[in-house]
């Protein structure tokens, strides 16, 4: 599956809003960078949050 909705997209597309938002949070990565989901910590205004991030794809 190549189209625009299609898990690789899907994964494409998330790792560019990690990446994005990697330069304004500094995300440090807690999980194994090959599995999903992936889990990440930052620190913003001295306040520590985590975020996760999940591929999932509709079922047909």
């Amino acid at each position: 599956m190549n189209g625009p909705n299609s898990l690789e997209k899907r994964i494409e597309r998330t790792e560019t809003l990690i990446s994005i938002l990697s330069k304004e949070f500094f995300l440090k990565l807690k999980s194994d960078l090959e599995e999903w989901p992936r889990t990440y910590e930052f620190t913003h205004l001295e306040k520590n949050y985590k975020a996760m991030f999940s591929v999932s794809v509709p079922l047909l």
